[in-house]
């Protein structure tokens, strides 16, 4: 019985692992490409006039910049993704910062 229940609760964590990715895959970069065009129209539209940026303009120059980056591969290959809580975590950060980046622009916007 007992060993049921470990497969059980791994499978479990499976497929948690895999909605997790998921969510990493498709929301992070979507929320983090939101956050860019926000900025974007804050700050660059007005002081350089430029055209905004849709939401999907803004998440692909997110990929682009992350593409680019060196260290952004070398920071995922540190983390350690072994336990659930922690991966979860990661995900929750990923998607908390742009929010908050995107409230400190709309505080210097505010005194612009």
């Amino acid at each position: 019985m007992a060993e049921n229940t470990s497969k059980g609760t791994g499978f479990l964590h499976s497929v948690a692992r895999i909605l997790l990715f998921l969510c990493a895959i498709l929301l992070v970069p979507f929320v983090k490409g939101w956050a860019f065009a926000t900025l974007w129209s804050w700050f660059i539209v007005s002081t350089f006039d430029l055209a905004p940026l849709s939401t999907l303009q803004g998440t692909g120059c997110f990929l682009l910049f992350t593409l680019l980056q060196k260290q952004f591969f070398e920071d995922q290959q540190n983390r350690s993704t072994g336990n659930l809580p922690a991966l979860a975590k990661e995900i929750v950060d990923m998607l908390i910062a742009p929010l908050f980046i995107v409230g400190a622009g709309w505080i210097f916007y505010q005194l612009l």
